[in-house]
């Protein structure tokens, strides 16, 4: 659905999520989270892009708590590390140090590294 290894900004706002990717100073991607997920003006229903993106049904909030860095699935098997922690849970690896993050399962991989 989506394949994307570019620059992006991302933007939190008090209920929502805005994402843009850029390749070449132009928008490849923008998605925003609110009580929908739109990728370029299509929006689907949290349920319904879980499991087009993911192909999992996946709980409504995952691509928020893994964008904002948040523990995964009420934090089930955390693990503190020196800059972050990680949490393996059924084919879910996933990792946040310091600003960086990685997301893995059988579907899908997002790494997100903060640039200074």
């Amino acid at each position: 659905m989506i394949k994307i290894s570019d620059f992006g900004f991302m933007h939190e706002y008090k209920n929502d999520i805005s994402l843009q990717i850029y390749n070449l100073a132009l928008i490849v991607a923008e998605i925003k989270i609110s009580n929908n997920i739109c990728i370029n003006r299509g929006c689907f229903s949290k349920s319904d892009f879980n499991a087009k993106f993911f192909k999992q049904p996946y709980y409504d909030e995952i691509l928020s708590d893994i964008l904002l860095k948040k523990p995964l699935f009420n934090g089930v098997n955390l693990e503190k590390t020196e800059c972050g922690f990680s949490q393996n849970y059924k084919e879910i690896s996933y990792e946040v140090c310091k600003n960086d993050l990685k997301f893995k399962d059988k579907n899908v991989k997002i790494i997100l590294k903060e640039q200074k």
